[in-house]
């Protein structure tokens, strides 16, 4: 630890108008060696980190000592320049897991708008470190403290470009300055509104206010000319509320203003663009609505006034040039201008991607860890007979293999190989890659940024469905929410069209048991992809017959069909007769006419949801329920399979209150 803060040292400039350096140990109480205004010399604190001698002690109190430092080190009194708005950033180096709560301490540090970095070893607890640090990404772990040099670069980097913060004002007369702040705000929007060619063939504009909550003055669709828009805007009246969610805002500018029902025309290749007026740092986590609006296409310009947090102003626009951050709301007319200008020219169409199913970019990422060495034969092996199931070839399906453990490490690329056989010789000739931890996420966004690229062979923008099969031997030790939902968003995903029916048990047996089939369901139904015509989903209940609740062509957007989901009343009527049903959902709803496009090749997936076992007669309409099943298979239905449907039934249908009777040792 010692040798690692001693070379970090080295790579500042320190003096009193410079970097300022304080080392605090820790174990069950926190003890501070020497404070920031103590040596304003870097061979003084050199020499001082010499002379310090491991503490020793427990337990862990990693919360305690996160609190110590903000009531004890980032304080005026011990050298701390915040209210200047220089930076302060915390680089914790931990061995473990915390003995006690880290989470209040950590949103009080941050609240504080101290930057925390974390380095843990594999005794650490990476989600605590998560927690911890500004964001998942600045949380790094090490086999041990003394190889903390394969991170040492990337944190210096981190640590260098933590922006400077606008100095820290007294507040006075809140409301009035409130209400002053708005009115400068509307202004500027104002100003932008005519300097834009707003008509119905051209610019649209959207305005949404935000406090606690987002809601929307209007839409994209709701003006054609620019009157009209300035005349809504002078009715504007400031929102009110104390809390700033920014990050719920983003999500319901992506969820209800981007979209096609509000006027969006990005299927269109129009370009979307989001200017962000923000006073002060957000009350909740901005980084998943940061990453969507991105996955997304959407180009982000962000305007910080007073309060606002200039390190999260940067990580909302995405890039350094659409942040701006102005110490006074009378400065605002001075980058009117700039975000014009950069809207004109950076703004390229988006061209609307229709995706190919002929052909495929598949990409392998296998774990590569230490952990999974025994097994790797028999991870090549699951390689060398997939490749045999593709076709392989350069205007067919290509593939790429990455190996991971605690870096990504790219063994060859989708343009590498052309040939089956010349594939297969690769794949037999993997060497194991080694190392440790298994950083999923990371080796996820390796692939998104090096892998499913055009300079890597990647033909995403020729309409290529873009696969991405992950071996994995164990649980990732950093966070892959982010890097998982961008590959999503960027195409790295199915991208073939599914025609999705739920036949439900509607008889009398499952009466009390039917909320929790709905609620199953609407689950089911909130991971669609319904709003661009992607996935359908049509619902049939069935008892002594079958009943058709909406077909594949009612609904075009996921809050509607929820919304019937959630008014769904069981049919009643016994017994069950699931071989009619099926009979029925084959040749009633897995048709054209009622929205099937297994013509078009869609997937055609059938959801079955029994509670009690089928009645029919062998002399039925569909003789048993294996002949229905084989029917369905040859028009392209199959099961669906979901692993969290049976954790699912297990947490909410074997239960006393829906009426399991497992207490009572029934067999």
């Amino acid at each position: 630890m010692k040798s690692f803060v001693q070379r970090l040292v080295e790579t500042l400039s320190i003096g009193e108008n410079k970097d300022r350096v304080s080392v605090v140990q820790y174990s069950r109480d926190p003890k501070t060696h020497f404070y920031l205004n103590t040596y304003m010399e870097k061979r003084d604190i050199l020499n001082a980190l010499q002379e310090i001698n491991h503490k020793g002690g427990g337990p862990r109190n990693t919360g305690a000592a996160l609190d110590y430092v903000r009531h004890n080190t980032f304080t005026d009194s011990s050298g701390s320049r915040y209210q200047e708005g220089i930076p302060q950033i915390l680089i914790l180096l931990s061995g473990g897991r915390s003995q006690d709560d880290v989470a209040s301490a950590a949103v009080a540090l941050k609240q504080h708008k101290v930057v925390p970095l974390c380095v843990g070893t594999r005794k650490a607890d990476i989600l605590e470190l998560q927690m911890i640090a500004h964001n998942p990404s600045y949380a790094f772990t090490v086999p041990r403290f003394d190889d903390i040099g394969s991170i040492y670069q990337q944190l210096v980097s981190f640590v260098k470009r933590v922006p400077r913060q606008q100095p820290r004002l007294k507040p006075e007369n809140i409301l009035d300055e409130s209400q002053s702040e708005f009115q400068a705000l509307l202004g500027f929007v104002k100003r932008m509104v005519e300097n834009l060619s707003v008509d119905e063939r051209n610019d649209h504009i959207s305005v949404v206010q935000y406090s606690r909550e987002p809601s929307a003055e209007f839409f994209l669709n709701t003006h054609k000319t620019r009157q009209s828009v300035m005349d809504n805007m002078q009715s504007l009246r400031h929102k009110g509320g104390r809390l700033r969610n920014t990050g719920a805002a983003l999500q319901y500018v992506k969820d209800n203003v981007f979209t096609a029902s509000s006027g969006s025309r990005h299927q269109r290749g129009v370009p979307q663009i989001l200017v962000l007026l923000t006073g002060g740092r957000s009350s909740d986590d901005v980084r998943n609505a940061v990453e969507s609006l991105k996955g997304m296409g959407v180009m982000v310009f962000v305007v910080g006034t007073k309060n606002a947090d200039a390190l999260e102003i940067q990580s909302v626009s995405q890039e350094p040039t659409h942040a701006f951050l102005v110490t006074d709301s009378s400065d605002l007319s001075d980058i009117e201008q700039q975000i014009l200008s950069a809207i004109r020219s950076e703004t390229p169409a988006i061209k609307p991607i229709s995706y190919d199913a002929r052909r495929r970019d598949v990409v392998f990422l296998l774990d590569g860890s230490d952990d999974s060495q025994e097994s790797f034969l028999y991870i090549k092996d699951f390689v060398q007979r997939m490749v045999t199931e593709l076709k392989i070839g350069t205007n067919n399906d290509r593939m790429a293999v990455v190996q991971y453990s605690n870096t990504a490490e790219t063994n060859f690329d989708l343009r590498r190989y052309s040939t089956e056989d010349d594939v297969l010789d690769a794949v037999r000739g993997l060497s194991h890659k080694g190392g440790y931890p298994h950083n999923a996420g990371a080796a996820l966004q390796y692939v998104k940024d090096h892998i499913f690229t055009s300079e890597s062979g990647s033909r995403l923008h020729e309409g290529v469905p873009q696969i991405l099969i992950v071996l994995s031997g164990g649980r990732s030790e950093d966070d892959i929410r982010t890097p998982v939902r961008m590959l999503k968003e960027n195409g790295s995903s199915s991208n073939v069209n599914r025609d999705i029916v739920f036949l439900i048990d509607g008889s009398d047996d499952v009466r009390s048991r039917f909320s929790s089939i709905r609620e199953f369901v609407a689950k089911l139904v909130e991971g669609f992809d319904l709003d661009k015509g992607k996935d359908k989903v049509a619902v049939v209940q069935y008892s002594n017959n079958a009943e058709l609740n909406f077909n594949l062509n009612t609904y075009n957007t996921r809050n509607d069909v929820l919304k019937h989901v959630a008014s769904l009343k069981p049919k009643g009527g016994r017994p069950q007769y699931i071989g009619a049903a099926l009979q029925f959902v084959k040749d009633k709803v897995f048709v054209s006419n009622a929205g099937s496009r297994h013509h078009e090749g869609a997937k055609q997936i059938l959801v079955m949801l029994a509670g009690g076992r089928s009645r029919d007669s062998p002399r039925g309409p569909a003789k048993d329920v294996l002949t229905a099943v084989r029917r369905l298979s040859h028009k392209g239905g199959r099961p669906l399979k979901i692993g969290a449907a049976l954790q699912y039934v297990k947490d909410n249908i074997f239960t006393v209150p829906t009426g399991s009777r497992h207490t009572e040792n029934l067999l």
